[in-house]
């Protein structure tokens, strides 16, 4: 029996998902997989890791070996873990009980935003009631859905608030056990009429952007009419939260080198407003869908982890800096998950709204566009991808946006859609220590 628990020992390997790091007399170890911490604090037990981890198993305790195998730290077969991984992901992006929509009424905005990436789409259209039933036969041809998600998209959506009424309340009498929406807007229409109405709507989750402090917003937001939008939409966010408490708020602030220092004075202002603990501010970072034609100083995934990581005292959520599992993903890459614009056109991603070269078809049609669709859904898919698989960073990086995978296929820019801890796993191990 000894001698077989010796073979078995012999053939456990360092995981690739390890991450070593010496700090403050001690040895942390995280792991990718598992998203584990660990500390190791005797000098017994930092030899028995450099030694495992050379592949020296001689000599090493084996409870302690058959501590590290329970957590993943030394395995007998890593190509198992990557396949559940895969496994997990294309299993939902196959699942034909749940369906996701981002449904723009309208690409039409009050906002003339420099870095907008529908910039040059046409904006005087608005969705029809021959659309609407169009979108409900959609959804009802999906025998077995179980699970609908909306989201409310734009332009600006709320310009058409009178077709998310009525489309919302058709699709909410469909027989599916969980309906979701959110509305993605700028906030500026958000009054207490429409406040009033959300909830019975089922919009129960909203995105409201702000690009920093009054001057800073709108600056960088202009409205078209308006040239203090700022205090408005802090006002209507206001109200939401007073009239709609329950309501899942979701501050996005775009950040660029030039107002990254706004953030943080926003959260202040918004955190003791917040009544729904899922509420949060949370910074996104411009990046160059279309070729700039901004002044913005916008930042590269390097810049994006030294902001991380130089404000970790001033973040209010560790999950900005300790990684986190992603088994699901982009949506643009599951089976029943579509961008319906206003004129029934149909998009894998929002990006490409009012582009009719990235259009995959229409709901009159179905999928005219095989080939993009197909790219969407098979190329650059970080799952075949050696790059992506052989990373060790796999586990908590779901291979960036497929978008910009799509874009970048053909030029070696691929490091950019990568998680921001990648290259930094160590500065950001030791923050996050220093945090607890």
């Amino acid at each position: 029996m000894l001698f077989h628990f010796k073979l078995i020992i012999m053939d456990l390997i360092w995981s690739r998902y390890n991450f070593l790091e010496e700090y403050k007399g001690r040895l942390l170890l995280y792991n990718s997989y598992t998203n584990n911490l660990f500390e190791f604090t005797t000098n017994e037990e930092r030899q028995a890791l450099l030694k495992l981890k050379s592949g020296e198993y001689n000599g090493v305790n084996h409870d302690f070996i058959a501590d590290l195998e329970d957590n993943l730290i030394v395995v007998e077969n890593e190509d198992l873990l990557i396949n559940k991984i895969k496994l997990a992901r294309l299993s939902t992006r196959f699942t034909a009980s749940r369906m996701n929509l981002t449904i723009a009424p309208t690409v039409a905005c009050n906002f003339a935003c420099p870095y907008c990436y529908e910039e040059g789409a046409a904006k005087n259209k608005i969705m029809n009631k021959d659309i609407e039933d169009l979108i409900v036969k959609l959804v009802s041809s999906y025998k077995g859905l179980e699970r609908l998600n909306i989201d409310w998209y734009g332009g600006e959506p709320l310009l058409a608030f009178n077709i998310i009424k009525s489309l919302s309340n058709r699709l909410m009498a469909l027989p599916v056990r969980e309906y979701k929406a959110t509305l993605i807007t700028n906030g500026y229409l958000l009054d207490e009429n429409k406040i009033l109405q959300l909830k019975e709507l089922q919009i129960s989750r909203l995105q409201i952007t702000i690009d920093g402090l009054e001057k800073t917003h709108n600056q960088r937001r202009p409205h078209k009419t308006n040239n203090d939008s700022y205090i408005r939409i802090l006002t209507n966010i206001d109200s939401l939260c007073e009239l709609y408490p329950e309501a899942e708020i979701h501050i996005r602030v775009n950040i660029d080198k030039n107002n990254s220092d706004d953030f943080f004075q926003l959260f202040d202002h918004f955190k003791s407003k917040f009544k729904n603990p899922k509420s949060f501010v949370y910074p996104a970072y411009i990046t160059e869908f279309n070729p700039c034609k901004t002044s913005f100083c916008m930042m590269n995934r390097t810049d994006q982890a030294e902001f991380a990581l130089k404000n970790l005292d001033k973040y209010p959520f560790s999950r900005f800096y300790y990684p986190v599992t992603k088994l699901g993903e982009c949506t643009a890459r599951f089976m029943n998950s579509f961008v319906i614009g206003p004129e029934a056109e149909l998009y894998k991603c929002w990006c490409d709204v009012g582009e009719e070269s990235k259009s995959i078809g229409n709901l009159i049609e179905g999928i005219t566009n095989s080939s993009l669709y197909t790219q969407y859904m098979t190329e650059s898919d970080p799952l075949f991808d050696e790059k992506c698989t052989n990373c060790s960073y796999f586990p908590i990086c779901n291979g960036g946006c497929a978008f910009r995978r799509l874009k970048n296929k053909y030029n070696e820019e691929l490091d950019d859609v990568c998680t921001i801890q990648k290259g930094n796993m160590g500065s950001f191990i030791r923050a996050y220590y220093d945090s607890l």
